[in-house]
């Protein structure tokens, strides 16, 4: 999540390529960045669950009846730029209530480059909650191998970018520029304040929105966008928090899928306290690899931990200057520390910037933080995560949370859990905790666990695959967030299960 996880999320083999969104009238421009890797090697063959392929359907429109409603819904692509086509899709705002109000949903995609041997759609999430599907078609081609058996095909899940957006981020600049580690009462009140404000914005643009954008919802959507475009079944890869999308679609629509990638699983029982003691903990653990890792290899400061912590106690002072940037507070530092976990070379670029600060220079730490915040919408990803996970309610129940956070992580747990603060004066009651998803009658499910992730940790993927009726793990034994892009191994497995539907033996690794 954003920390993308469980509500984390980007794609890595996406290359972070955000471009604008398209709006109603389909307009977008990026420049185009593509991800390659070798064909697909094939395996063991998929077990007798697996659905047949659907059969291609090539049309520039597609008609679908949304479940419970009588009104068909279509898709009109036109061409938005570098190749890519955009449409919007009209859905119940609430499903519960399909003949009420809809709304409408940005989707892109990028037409099969192999015409005669194309399959049908993928569609895929980046992850988030926040990021826009839209941009990253615009931005990515995916993979080139599995664009051209397949069109690529993802959306803005609704309150995110294109399709109603939930946009309350006039005080989200400011709060992060406080401090997410108090030190006394006045800076926890000052904290609290201003996470409560950005909850009020928020209920006061969206007062009628705020309990619809649930991933429950987002799943309905995407059985509308299948038929939409024609497809019997989908064919499905969700990276971070787009591995829920995928999961809440198994357990709603089992039947209807043919091939489920999940890369960088988010595990839906969870609620936020255990997602964030997770993700805690595996920074931690990552953290103290990367301190310890300069007394065996090269390192551009003499004692990492050390000099960490007094750069810490040193913007504690005043805040480091980051030219015409803001400068580098308590908080800049800490997600300087949290985004270089995403990437796997993370580590030196990292030390570096932590070398640089000790000499007095912020902008290397600065450029750090803010490429962790640039992924999407702040207040779209509260929203969706508020809306989904069971959270305590109130400033005294989330300062219990952060406490037990700072005792897995004296460096980092209080920024851990105060990056979400705001969801403890949401106008919106939490959800009620989720069961382990099983999907019953649902294909296999591929489901992905890389080693060094620590914004989804590998135990989630553990537990998933284990949960579900039909979950195949495989192990990626590497760093960084997702797994897809990283390796050769991972990529072959991918593409072999969503285009021949073969399957990696079962509790494989990479």
């Amino acid at each position: 999540m954003r920390r993308r996880a469980g509500f984390v999320g980007t794609a890595a083999i996406l290359l972070t390529a955000l471009a604008c969104a398209p709006g109603p009238a389909g307009d977008a421009t990026s420049s185009a960045v593509s991800a390659t890797s070798p064909r697909a090697t094939t395996g063991t063959t998929a077990t007798s669950t697996a659905r047949p392929t659907p059969g291609a359907t090539t049309g520039t429109a597609g008609t679908a009846t949304p479940p419970g409603t009588g009104t068909p819904s279509a898709l009109r692509w036109t061409g938005c730029g570098q190749g890519v086509q955009c449409a919007t899709l009209r859905v119940p705002r609430d499903w519960a209530q399909p003949e009420g109000e809809t709304l409408y949903l940005a989707v892109a995609r990028r037409p099969a480059t192999g015409p005669g041997e194309r399959i049908g759609t993928l569609f895929f999430n980046p992850g988030g909650p926040g990021a826009p599907g839209t941009a990253y078609v615009q931005g990515a081609s995916l993979d080139p191998e599995l664009n051209r058996r397949f069109d690529i095909v993802s959306w803005d899940p609704r309150g995110v970018g294109g399709s109603a957006p939930v946009n309350c981020d006039g005080h989200t600049d400011a709060y992060r520029e406080l401090d997410w580690s108090p030190d006394d009462p006045a800076e926890q009140a000052q904290l609290e304040s201003a996470a409560a404000a950005i909850a009020a914005d928020c209920a006061a643009a969206h007062r009628d929105e705020l309990d619809e954008v649930g991933t429950d919802a987002t799943a309905r959507d995407l059985d509308a966008l299948r038929a939409a475009v024609g497809d019997e079944q989908v064919s499905f890869i969700g990276f971070s928090y787009g591995t829920y999308i995928g999961l809440r679609y198994a357990e709603l629509f089992a039947p209807r899928v043919r091939a489920m990638v999940l890369d960088g699983v988010v595990d839906p029982t969870q609620d936020l306290a255990g997602l964030l003691a997770g993700q805690t903990q595996a920074l931690q653990t990552h953290m103290d690899a990367v301190f310890a890792s300069c007394a065996t290899q090269r390192c551009p400061v003499a004692d990492a931990a050390a000099t960490y912590d007094r750069v810490a106690q040193a913007v504690e002072r005043a805040p480091l200057p980051a030219g015409s940037d803001p400068p580098v507070g308590p908080t800049a530092l800490a997600f300087a520390a949290i985004s270089s976990s995403y990437d796997a070379h993370g580590r030196d670029s990292f030390l570096e910037a932590l070398a640089a600060a000790d000499d007095g220079d912020g902008m290397p730490l600065r450029r750090l933080a803010d490429a962790y915040w640039a992924t999407g919408s702040f207040t779209s990803y509260l929203a969706i995560l508020c809306a989904d996970s069971t959270h305590p309610v109130g400033g005294e129940a989330y300062r219990d949370l952060a406490a037990e956070l700072r005792a897995i992580s004296p460096r980092f747990g209080d920024a851990m859990a105060n990056e979400v603060l705001a969801c403890a004066f949401w106008d919106a009651p939490p959800a009620a905790p989720r069961a382990a998803v099983r999907a019953p009658g649902s294909a296999p499910v591929l489901v992905i666990g890389n080693t060094g992730d620590v914004a989804t940790p590998l135990e989630s993927a553990q537990r998933v695959a284990h949960d579900l009726d039909a979950g195949v793990l495989l192990t990626y034994d590497g760093q960084g967030h997702t797994s897809f892009g990283k390796s050769t191994c991972v990529d072959n497995a991918i593409r072999a299960y969503l285009v021949e539907l073969t399957l990696p033996d079962p509790s494989g690794s990479c």
